[in-house]
């Protein structure tokens, strides 16, 4: 099969720690200008999204009748209250690959009469996929304070027993930030109706980054560089206490260019307690991601559990 990276280099699905001002690659433009050319999938009808989109199976439909609004502010809300209480913190690991042996023709969907219209691409039978090998990491979140004032999630890992090639995939606990409060201006939102997710009632909202607004986008690393990754999803937000228990992501657009067609992350979120802190967290307890070339689909299985407070000393013995 082969790479779109070489094996060293992996996906990166956070968001940058600087904002610095930088000279703009010829492949960097043309990201851009393919996400500002596209329209996104939020403006689909919503019969289309939820055949297409499996995670959307159980949908309730609903008109907006004001509650995007409320939604949005109290999952804002939600977000500052628990950010600046994040500590730096430690995790385990366990990411398995996933693979298809051959690809067959993806089902797409398209908006009609919209040039360069976002196209929504189904993975083939989910039977086809195989699961690899289970490799351990520790975790690492840290929390940064910026010059302007705001606080950024930095995310690393550290590999355990034998050498591994590193995860392609990494960056989630920080995707929920594209709700916050002060992230807002920078995506447009969609009310799709009411869904259950692990017995749970939620409300379901459609997104996607404008182009134009973002500050600091998440990066693809090309390996011989990086390249903005703008997204577009959808979140099941608790209709209760208002956090985010699923989120989706997906590419803005495709990057022909680039050779890369299709990322998708799917990120479960969970209740954390912490020994000796006393705030519970929600933090990813399983996150899927998928991509496809022109050439293979593959992804990536990540579990994570043994949340503590991450010390310079702190490592988890197995």
């Amino acid at each position: 099969m082969q790479s779109l990276f070489p094996p060293a280099a992996y996906l990166l699905l956070l968001i940058p720690l600087a904002s610095r001002a930088q000279q703009i690659t010829p492949a960097q433009a043309m990201a851009m200008h393919q996400y500002e050319r596209t329209t996104p999938y939020i403006d689909l009808p919503t019969a289309q999204l939820t055949k297409t989109v499996k995670e959307l199976n159980g949908l309730k439909t609903e008109p907006d009748s004001g509650q995007l609004d409320t939604i949005l502010q109290s999952t804002g809300e939600g977000i500052n209250a628990q950010l600046p209480r994040v500590p730096n913190l430690l995790c385990r690991e366990e990411v398995a690959e996933e693979t298809k042996p051959q690809i067959s023709a993806p089902t797409s969907v398209r908006i009609s009469g919209s040039p360069g219209a976002s196209t929504m691409q189904s993975p083939t039978a989910p039977d086809q996929w195989s699961t690899g090998a289970t490799h351990r990491f520790e975790y690492i979140i840290r929390t940064s304070k910026e010059e302007d004032g705001s606080i950024t999630l930095e995310e690393t890992r550290q590999g355990k027993g034998p050498a591994v090639a590193a995860p392609r995939g990494i960056g989630f606990a920080a995707l929920w930030m594209i709700f916050a409060s002060g992230n807002r201006a920078e995506s447009t939102f969609r009310y799709l109706g009411t869904q259950k997710v692990d017995g749970r009632p939620t409300q379901v909202i459609a997104f996607a980054q404008i182009p134009d607004k973002v500050r600091k986008p998440a990066q693809i690393d090309t390996g011989a560089g990086t390249v903005p990754l703008l997204y577009q999803g959808f979140a099941w937000i608790d209709a209760e206490n208002f956090h985010i228990l699923r989120l989706r992501t997906d590419l803005r657009a495709p990057l022909p260019e680039l050779n890369l067609r299709r990322i998708t992350s799917t990120i479960d979120f969970s209740k954390v307690t912490i020994p000796q802190f006393p705030d519970d967290l929600w933090l990813p307890k399983q996150v899927e991601v998928l991509w496809q070339t022109n050439e293979a689909e593959a992804g990536e299985i990540h579990r994570y559990s043994r949340y503590q407070l991450f010390h310079a000393t702190a490592r988890i013995v197995p």
